[in-house]
Formats: structure tokens, C-alpha cells, sequence
């Protein structure tokens, strides 16, 4: 298989779980660059147009809702929220993800990718 680069009609952001209460367990890197740093990855998906889905769990009963620091970003969507913390689990989460895959691709295969902070030192052992 021929390697191919990313491109906005290759591939989707998937922005998950960006809530209050989920970064109470986070110890490994400032909450104020976690913030930052995804709101950097939210706008340059919109600014080159690669379709983002936004999710949510438990938003109204006890995650909150999205950070503005996303939601600011794309103030004309609803993120999917969701009742189990697998997004997999959920067939709303999915149907968005299947209807941003190109056609051509659907059936065919599925890349999963996640983001990895990266500590600037590398001696450095913490991990997210």
C-alpha cells in the first residue's frame, strides 16, 4: 500500500471528552496547556476544513459541558454526548465518524490515531 498523506478528505478530528470534571485525574501536564493545546488543534482543523466531530459524556449530569476553549471554536455545533466512556460504544459517536469517512474508504478499512503529549523533556516519565 502506497503511503498517503492526510488530507481534509481523507480524514476526521475527533475532539473527546474536553470537560471540567475529566481533567481532575489528569496530573501529568498544566490543565492551561491541555486547554491551549487543543484549542491550537481545533482551529487549525477548521481553518483547513477537516471535518470534527465534538463528544461529550455525562455532560448535564456530571462531566459539564464542553470546554469553551473547543466549543468557541465551532459555537454551531451540538456535541454528541454520550452514556458510556467508550465512544465506540455510542451509535451516534459512530454514524458521525462513518459519515465524515470518504466513500470510497467506508467498509473498507478503519484508522484509529490518537494525540500524544509529549513531555518537552525527554527524560521526563510522565504520560497523560
Amino acid at each position: 500500500m502506497a503511503f498517503e498523506l492526510l488530507t481534509p478528505d481523507s480524514c476526521a478530528v475527533a475532539l473527546i471528552d474536553y470537560q471540567p470534571q475529566m481533567f481532575f485525574g489528569t496530573a501529568s501536564h498544566e490543565r492551561t496547556t491541555i486547554l491551549h493545546n487543543v484549542q491550537a488543534i481545533a482551529k487549525a482543523a477548521k481553518l483547513f476544513k477537516v471535518p470534527t466531530i465534538l463528544s461529550t459524556v455525562a455532560a448535564k449530569t456530571f462531566s459539564g459541558d464542553m470546554v469553551p476553549e473547543v466549543q468557541s471554536v465551532f459555537p454551531e455545533y451540538t456535541p454528541i454526548d454520550r452514556t458510556s466512556m467508550n465512544s465506540w460504544e455510542d451509535s451516534n459517536f459512530r454514524k458521525a465518524i462513518e459519515a465524515n469517512r470518504p466513500q470510497e474508504d467506508r467498509g473498507r478499512r478503519t484508522v484509529d490515531g490518537g494525540l500524544c503529549l509529549v513531555p518537552d523533556d525527554p527524560d521526563d516519565q510522565r504520560r497523560l
